[in-house]
């Protein structure tokens, strides 16, 4: 799984390989289409799922998103933190009980 930003698009997309060399993935749109996106992190969580933390540049928010199946057709996107200019260089893990600290 690979989160990246778009800057044709200007949004976070989410690519699920689809082979062992990832030489083949399919891109889902994660947020976007207003500068969104950049400096992004992803981890599989305790769920097996994808939790993708990243920068929204339009409104200066720290977000999340986290998939709702293995290719990340379904994204749950959510902000974390919207004072200021949250998040520009985020890093996200897993922590031991199985959730994301960022």
């Amino acid at each position: 799984m690979i989160s990246y930003y778009d800057e044709t698009n200007q949004g976070l997309f989410v690519a699920h390989c689809l082979d062992d060399p990832c030489s083949v993935a399919h891109p889902v749109l994660a947020d976007g289409l207003n500068s969104v996106g950049q400096n992004s992190s992803i981890a599989i969580g305790a769920d097996g799922l994808a939790l993708i933390s990243y920068h929204d540049n339009t409104n200066k928010d720290l977000k999340v998103a986290h998939c709702s199946d293995v290719d990340c057709n379904t994204i749950t996107n959510y902000t974390l933190d919207n004072f200021q200019d949250m998040g520009s260089l985020t890093s996200l893990t897993i922590g031991e009980d199985g959730y994301g600290l960022i």
